[in-house]
């Protein structure tokens, strides 16, 4: 077993101890606010008799963001603090505890690339253990060193000539072929993060690009279908996740984001942060027109 499934299948059981505990928090980091979702796990068999699992929110909690720096942790002892204020409330809103946390980052500066990889079939029809096998096959470059894999997801697959196949079981063919979108992360703000959650008293049990959240959360299942590209503008970082055939294909991040727009306008008015970030609440967008030229906008004072 490659270093790229290990890890993977580490990352899967992590998840799965998370559902059997029946409650976990989902933490998201980012640089202006933390944010706490208190969620629990309920499985059932649906009518075909597949495993289900929905979740259910019982509590939230938002403080805001302390010593992160586009996205990045700079003083982890006033970031632990925030952590612990928003996991509070949204454990108090819920009424029980959890000490397993997924964390949510745009930070580590992500990498994409995809990998094809194919397998005979073994009876002429397609198994889910063909599935494996063609996925499996993907060989995946030893990231860089300080890079570990954070995502590793099927996008598509073939059977011969029949290509773009969501689900391939069932197929009749001679061979299988998958390909796999991975994304590699700088290591070390990964391992600042773990160990701000550990001084939490919180596990990690799994991790999550905030750009794939971000457009799972907001594209709709069409737009994921046709293909679309989803653009999270936040404080400090802007995370991008395109999307096909409702998978996604593509990602990267810039340390690029809201609290620079204010910093400029501060810096080319000279007027104070404050006035600066009303200015661009209240009169910014990202869509031009033809007015913007001859718009007042009144200034107010540098503090």
């Amino acid at each position: 077993m490659n270093d790229l499934h290990r890890s993977q299948r580490m990352m899967r059981r992590r998840l799965t101890r998370a559902r059997q505990a029946g409650v976990a928090s989902v933490l998201d980091i980012g640089t202006s606010k933390i944010s706490c979702a208190l969620v629990r796990f309920d499985s059932h068999l649906d009518q075909e008799g597949a495993l289900q699992t929905d979740i259910k929110v019982l509590g939230a909690g938002q403080t805001m963001s302390l010593g992160v720096e586009c996205g990045d942790i700079a003083e982890p002892l006033k970031t632990e603090s925030a952590i612990r204020n928003a996991v509070t409330k949204a454990q108090a809103m819920a009424g029980i505890p959890a000490d397993l946390a997924v964390i949510c980052l745009s930070t580590s500066y992500p990498e994409s690339t995809l990998l094809v990889g194919s397998a005979p079939l073994r009876s002429g029809t397609v198994e889910e253990i063909d599935v494996s096998r063609s996925l499996a096959a993907c060989d995946a470059p030893e990231p860089p060193p300080g890079r570990e894999t954070l995502h590793a997801l099927p996008v598509y697959f073939s059977v011969d000539q029949r290509t773009e196949l969501a689900d391939p079981r069932g197929q009749i063919g001679n061979r299988l072929s998958a390909t796999l979108h991975v994304v590699t992360v700088d290591r070390a703000p990964l391992e600042v993060a773990a160990t701000c959650l550990r001084n939490c008293e919180l596990q990690i049990a799994g991790l999550v690009s905030s750009a794939y959240a971000s457009g799972l959360a907001c594209l709709t299942e069409d737009e994921q279908e046709v293909g679309s590209a989803c653009i999270d503008l936040g404080a400090g970082t802007t995370d991008i996740a395109v999307f096909r055939k409702k998978h996604m294909v593509g990602t990267a991040s810039i340390r690029i984001g809201g609290n620079h727009v204010t910093d400029d306008i501060s810096e080319a008015f000279e007027i104070s942060r404050q006035s600066a970030e009303r200015i661009k609440l209240a009169h910014g967008g990202v869509s031009a027109s033809s007015r913007d030229n001859f718009t007042r906008i009144p200034l107010g004072r540098r503090n």
